[in-house]
């Protein structure tokens, strides 16, 4: 097997960014379901796709927010500052009480 020919496109920028993206929703979908699979000896009580972060795990004392992303390439800062910025405001709504349990950030690249 020597490997897919690629297709003829106008804009092989576009089939990079287009690969990218099933690439990401694959990993994401592969991710989900180890989560899915592990979930009831970890105490997960509920499992969120896509709301507030890429997955959410809720347990009764603690909430985990992942950001799943894959890269090529190294991550850099920018890749994630958007995450980071959001978490900030759903761990202030824990703090505040208006969101149970301890808020958690993961990200798994």
């Amino acid at each position: 097997m020597g490997g897919e020919a690629r297709p003829n496109v106008l804009d092989p920028r576009q089939l990079v960014r287009i690969e990218a993206a099933h690439r990401g929703f694959l990993y994401q979908h592969l991710y989900l379901a180890n989560c899915l699979l592990r979930a009831g000896s970890a105490g997960v009580d509920k499992i969120v796709v896509e709301g507030d972060e890429d997955v959410e795990l809720h347990r009764e004392a603690d909430c985990f927010y992942v950001q799943v992303k894959t890269r090529q390439g190294l991550l850099e800062s920018g890749d994630i500052k958007g995450a980071l910025e959001r978490f900030a405001l759903i761990r202030a709504q824990h703090a505040a009480g208006a969101r149970t349990g301890t808020a958690r950030f993961v990200k798994d690249v």
